[in-house]
């Protein structure tokens, strides 16, 4: 917009400056006409005084006078059509805008050139708009390749940790089937035991009021099982300690008929004198607690058992033992 201002600005000033010029050559040349008039009426009235000296310098003077005037003439017309340029290019706009005024025509030329070069201007900024919008959009698409080849790859790892997960939530409800069903077995199996248990702890006449107290009234199943086979193992210990008690009496008899047929041979003393020390048994709790402490907690198996009751006869044979010597040395001390 100031470019063309300044350039109509420029215009104007040579429009005034050639039209000031122009002025000036027509006032010279009405002021040369005016000389050269005078000097053809003086001519005129040389002619007719006879001074025919002078004719040729003012001949000269006229030809002279005529080339400035052709010159000026031209000139003149130059400018004429140059000013009847611009009055034709005026009269046009004038005709398009409907403004008679040249100053207000200026005035509007000037303000739409302003206009015009605020559009020029903000279409410029839209013209960087779209630029940097494009190179964005440009921008986007290459992330969304690279993010959507990612998300291929992506998927592809997805579906192959789908297929692991699934193979192994197959396998884990194969085994939880046959789990199921060994669990199914067993359960069946601890049934029938504990059944035994439960008849063979009846069988053994155990006490059932401490089973009772001890939380197992419903009958021997998986959960009490180990209360029932400790109350077996307590009656079974019982039986074999009442069992030992009875042998040692009978061989405790029988060593006294024995001592007895010896004695009728030699000094008669009296029966009530003889002293004899019979080892007593031990009881289930004395066996017990010569046992190590992993056996009272976990049922004795039937070899346990048996292993048992013969490390406690050994131990009564060898208290046997051990009364008759020293009954024998008690005999061979008296007079």
């Amino acid at each position: 917009t100031m470019t063309l201002k300044s350039q109509a600005e420029k215009e104007q000033a040579e429009f005034e400056g050639e039209w000031k010029e122009l002025g000036l050559k027509l006032e010279e040349d009405r002021k040369r006409q005016d000389f050269l008039a005078r000097e053809r009426n003086r001519l005129l009235a040389s002619e007719q005084r006879g001074d025919i000296r002078e004719e040729s310098t003012l001949r000269r003077m006229v030809n002279v006078g005529h080339w400035g005037l052709a010159k000026d003439q031209a000139t003149r017309q130059a400018g004429a059509e140059k000013v009847q340029s611009y009055e034709e290019a005026f009269a046009k706009i004038q005709a398009a805008t409907g403004v008679a005024d040249t100053d207000e025509l200026v005035r509007q030329f000037v303000g739409n050139e302003e206009q015009n070069f605020k559009m020029f201007t903000y279409l410029n900024e839209l013209n960087m708009e779209v630029e940097k919008a494009e190179e964005a959009i440009a921008e986007l698409k290459g992330e969304w390749e690279k993010f959507k080849g990612q998300d291929k790859g992506q998927a592809s790892q997805r579906k192959r940790i789908v297929s692991e997960l699934r193979d192994r939530s197959n396998e884990a409800e194969m085994k939880a089937a046959q789990y199921d069903e060994q669990t199914k077995q067993l359960s069946g199996t601890v049934a029938q035991i504990a059944s035994t248990i439960e008849h063979l702890a009846g069988k053994l006449g155990c006490n059932m009021n401490m089973l009772h107290d001890m939380g197992a009234d419903g009958g021997c199943n998986e959960n009490n099982l180990m209360v029932f086979l400790g109350v077996v193992e307590q009656r079974a210990n019982e039986m074999l300690a009442a069992q030992m008690v009875g042998a040692a009496q009978s061989m405790a008899g029988s060593l006294d008929g024995a001592m007895g047929l010896g004695l009728g041979t030699g000094p008669q003393t009296p029966s009530r004198q003889c002293t004899v020390s019979i080892a007593v048994p031990t009881t289930a709790e004395e066996y017990e607690s010569d046992e190590s402490a992993d056996e009272d907690e976990h049922p004795l198996t039937r070899d346990e058992l048996h292993a048992k009751t013969m490390r406690g006869l050994a131990k009564r044979e060898a208290g046997k033992k051990g009364s008759k010597r020293d009954s024998t040395s008690k005999r061979g001390g008296r007079p």
